[in-house]
């Protein structure tokens, strides 16, 4: 979830503004690299696969009818050797997370095969794949997904991956589960019992109501859930084709109740076609691109605000993590407030309320451009 050339680069600034205070939109891939029609006929394959049981390896730690949610071993290895590659390059450090469990430091302590072989590994992802989005890059999904089937197998020859990329991973899984298995699954498996219990006392509310914002239903089937131990800079993403959530169980911004906004959040991804599509029709029209970041900004009040509907005394994460102050959001904020506010409350359709919020958005930008 990344500006400019793809690639993994420092949030932080020295007026404290956090890693998530400049987010690239996860939704970037369905807006700017395919049509939203295409991802639905995709989505819908993938639902058709997936009740043949072709769609999603591994074997769930828990699930309901929103979310299936895994702890995969090799997903969080990757994941957390892309975290380590970043860090070896300066590029941020590891997040907020470290403060809390200092893996970063374990590696230092490395010596003999096991050094070896986790270096090998982390150069192999120094040199390959750090400059590669994990939401917008095929082969990042392609890599992801493919892990997260082969969650139970305990080598991935027969994964189809980069043979290298294979023999760096099965030589560096020895050393992962020594050193930092053991705490990231059961911080994975902690924050999943949680999170399901917010899921099954909350999920049909959420559920409807999304679908309803969206005027698309909630996918039929539970939408994959990986959780591990670092994701990425925003602490979560989705990916689609098919659509699956990642998120991180040791982020202190997805605990408690955020994490039940973060998941529905992420669900969401799955109903955005048709208003995605509204508001690149709307902007065409005054001969201008939608900005990216505007369709996440809604999802983010959207699922804020229901969530805030359940839970009163909640805090919505854009809010509680600056996001609303962000220059690329600059001007979202009272335009989905006075535009699309209202049609969550049932007074207009969703394509009158992305009309109104096009709309302001233009007028907000061209009034701070005199």
């Amino acid at each position: 979830m990344r500006f400019g050339k793809r690639r993994f680069i420092p949030f932080g600034s020295a007026d404290g503004f956090n890693r998530r205070s400049f987010l690239a939109p996860i939704i970037a891939f369905s807006l700017v690299c395919t049509p939203f029609a295409t991802i639905a006929a995709a989505n819908r394959r993938a639902v058709s696969a997936r009740t043949r049981g072709q769609d999603s390896g591994g074997t769930p730690v828990a699930g309901d009818r929103y979310f299936e949610f895994h702890s995969g071993f090799w997903i969080n290895l990757h994941l957390f050797l892309l975290e380590e590659a970043i860090t070896h390059m300066g590029g941020r450090k590891i997040g907020r997370e470290a403060e809390f469990t200092h893996d970063s430091a374990i590696s230092a302590t490395l010596s003999g095969t096991d050094k070896t072989a986790w270096d090998a590994a982390v150069a192999y992802y120094q040199e390959n794949l750090i400059g590669l989005d994990v939401v917008t890059s095929d082969r990042m999904r392609i890599i992801k997904n493919t892990l997260e089937n082969f969650e139970n197998e305990n080598s991935l020859r027969l994964s189809n991956l980069d043979p290298r990329l294979v023999h760096l991973l099965d030589d560096a899984a020895p050393v992962y589960r020594a050193h930092w298995w053991t705490y990231h699954d059961n911080a994975n498996r902690t924050w999943i019992t949680s999170a399901v219990a917010l899921a099954d006392q909350d999920g049909n509310a959420l559920s409807q109501d999304m679908a309803q914002a969206y005027e698309t239903p909630w996918p039929v089937n539970p939408v994959r859930v990986d959780v591990v131990a670092y994701a990425n800079d925003s602490g979560a993403f989705t990916t689609l084709l098919p659509t699956r959530i990642t998120v991180s169980s040791l982020d202190p911004a997805n605990q408690k109740l955020t994490a039940e906004e973060v998941l529905f959040h992420e669900g969401s991804h799955a109903l955005v076609e048709k208003i995605g599509n509204e508001m690149i029709s709307d902007f065409a029209g005054q001969r201008k691109k939608a900005p990216p970041d505007l369709l996440h900004a809604i999802l983010y009040f959207t699922a804020g605000y229901f969530v805030k509907q359940i839970h009163s005394d909640y805090i919505p994460y854009a809010e509680g993590n600056g996001l609303w102050e962000q220059p690329s959001w600059k001007g979202f904020r009272d335009a989905i407030a006075k535009d699309w506010l209202p049609h969550l409350q049932g007074q207009s359709t969703a394509g009158e309320a992305i009309s109104a919020v096009v709309r302001d958005v233009l007028a907000a930008r061209a009034k701070e451009k005199q």
